[in-house]
């Protein structure tokens, strides 16, 4: 399985094998300030509401779309879409992917650090951790550290920070990884990982910054 990351919370998740899938997470537009991506993914999965006429393109072009919470099960990739309070008056959808044995987190948009106590157990499991830390229209680095240390998952990597051509005006990921006790880590342009690669790792938990 590989992650790549094409900034703000979108993600491409690709399997490969008998049924090689592809997943995309919340695409942006070029209003951002960054390059959206341009593929037609297998599964796409949004953390919001989204217009009558885009859930219509996405079945037109084929796409498998995931915006509600609930459980599925779509080319041999195991969904489980949480509800949770995001502000006043506000739901949002979070999302625990299980992609070969490897268990992923996708909590974007998140603007409260503390989530409900049946989300944090059932995703207390994690492998590989999704989580922004940029501020302002999401939490910000002290609060992702909250939610990290109540749910220890292996790996941890952060979305939806600063970075050059974004427009919004947001943290860098300096303030996060000095939160989380790291003067830097040395950005890789994709993370390709087997199930087996977890049983392997040592307790520490790791973090994985991607390029775009």
């Amino acid at each position: 399985m590989t992650i790549e990351w094409y900034g703000q919370s979108c993600f491409k998740i690709s399997l490969s094998g008998a049924q090689p899938t592809t997943i995309l997470t919340e695409p942006f537009s070029k209003e951002t300030g960054l390059n959206p991506p341009r593929f037609k993914p297998d599964i796409l999965i949004l953390s919001r509401e989204v217009e009558k006429e885009m859930a219509q393109e996405a079945q037109k072009e084929g796409m498998v779309l995931v915006k509600d919470p609930g459980e599925y099960e779509i080319k041999g990739v195991e969904i489980n879409g949480f509800a949770v309070p995001n502000g006043e008056n506000a739901l949002i959808t979070v999302y625990k992917l299980e992609i070969e044995g490897i268990k992923i987190c996708y909590l974007n948009g998140l603007k409260k650090a503390a989530l409900p106590d049946d989300v944090i157990e059932a995703m207390s499991d994690a492998d590989i951790l999704l989580i922004p830390v940029g501020g302002k229209e999401t939490i910000g680095p002290e609060e992702a550290v909250e939610l990290i240390n109540d749910m220890e998952p292996k790996i941890v990597i952060p979305m939806n920070y600063k970075i050059p051509g974004l427009k919004a005006n947001i943290e860098t990921v300096d303030k996060f990884l000095k939160a989380m006790g790291h003067d830097k880590v040395e950005p890789a342009e994709r993370l390709t990982v087997k199930k087996k690669d977890f049983q392997e790792m040592k307790e520490k938990m790791e973090i994985k910054i991607l390029k775009i």
